[in-house]
């Protein structure tokens, strides 16, 4: 047996143990709101499913419209940015309807050569809330790749995938102080090039 045939056979453990997680999770009443105020960003392309009805309603923003995961089904979304360890309650939502239960994998990099691996995503401190961070992998570790897995006998609603921005590592972040200093010096001129629009000819 191949390390990359041991490599695979792990991965797929690992997702089932994240399918296993659905006992623990159950859909939370939706709410279309970042957890405490923090800035978040959303899923932008759905990569995979499997028996889901309209899987692009779990792009972008909560606005009322659902992906159906059916029972046995599951979605892979790519996120808009890199989801990243905190020390906040959580680092990231699930917004979802009903009560389906529904299981969590993301898709770390787990070797200086690029392989990855999924590992499953334990519920956070909120409801709809997920976390991962150095009890599970190095705090340096990030996904961008999240897969919601119903192995319930009711089908899961999902309006939106958030992710939380970690300041540390996102700056600069919409809003943030250091994205308004450089909004500010990107309109300071350089010294000898005058006053005019940046590819104008003087």
């Amino acid at each position: 047996m191949t390390a990359k045939t041991i490599s695979s056979i792990a991965a797929f453990g690992l997702l089932c143990a994240a399918a296993g997680l659905s006992a623990l999770r159950p859909g939370p009443p939706r709410s279309g709101r970042s957890q405490e105020g923090r800035p978040g960003f959303y899923g932008e392309r759905v990569l995979d499913h499997i028996n889901v009805v309209s899987p692009e309603n779990a792009l972008d923003e909560p606005d009322g419209r659902f992906a159906e995961i059916r029972p046995g089904g599951e979605m892979t979304i790519r996120m808009a940015s890199r989801i990243y360890y905190s020390d906040a309650s959580d680092d990231g939502t699930i917004v979802t309807k009903g009560d389906g239960k529904y299981g969590l994998a993301g898709l770390f990099r787990m070797t200086e050569e690029g392989e990855s691996a999924w590992q499953p995503l334990p519920p956070g401190r909120t409801p709809g809330g997920f976390k991962f961070g150095p009890s599970m992998f190095p705090v340096a570790q990030s996904t961008d790749t999240i897969r919601i897995v119903n192995d319930d006998t009711r089908s899961v609603f999902v309006d939106a995938v958030i992710g939380y921005v970690n300041k540390e590592v996102h700056l600069p972040f919409p809003g943030s102080p250091l994205e308004a200093a450089m909004d500010v010096a990107s309109q300071i001129p350089v010294r000898g090039e005058g006053t005019h629009a940046v590819g104008g000819t003087g």
